[in-house]
């Protein structure tokens, strides 16, 4: 499928469908995963992989741009606006993750006890950000 991308153009895309990923399996963007419920965008230069679990990894790429600018400057501390904008961001995310999942739940459970948890982890396992939810969920996660 021929796909627009703001800075790339138009863009031959390969589609996968969600019911045919398996553990280890790993693509090159651009690429769409599709399911019934949803679907997910892996950009031009960027891959993704599917984890033991089946959970998706987009490995997020800096542009040529930024790449070249972290190149030619020494780490600095980030500035308060940009942070806060930043976890502002990620709460939004893991807010609309806890939505979603309420939403789409099956079971009683999780639609009407909301006895669940939703977070966002960094590379290395640690909390970035948490939804809505029980926070001991979130204690839990796998690193």
């Amino acid at each position: 499928r021929v796909v627009d991308f703001d800075a790339q153009g138009l863009r031959e895309t390969t589609i996968v469908e969600a019911c045919s990923l398996e553990p280890g399996m790993r693509f090159d963007g651009p690429t769409i995963v599709e399911s019934p419920s949803d679907a997910t965008l892996v950009p031009p230069g960027m891959a993704a992989s599917v984890d033991e679990y089946g959970n998706l990894h987009i490995e997020v790429a800096p542009s040529p741009e930024h790449s070249e600018a972290l190149a030619t400057q020494c780490p600095r501390a980030m500035d308060a606006i940009t942070e806060e904008i930043i976890q502002s961001s990620l709460q939004a995310v893991a807010g609309e993750m806890f939505l979603s999942m309420q939403r789409t739940a099956m079971s009683p459970i999780i639609y009407e006890v909301l006895d669940f948890g939703t977070a966002i982890l960094d590379a290395s396992g640690e909390l970035a950000s948490s939804g809505a939810g029980i926070p001991a969920f979130v204690g839990i996660l796998h690193r």
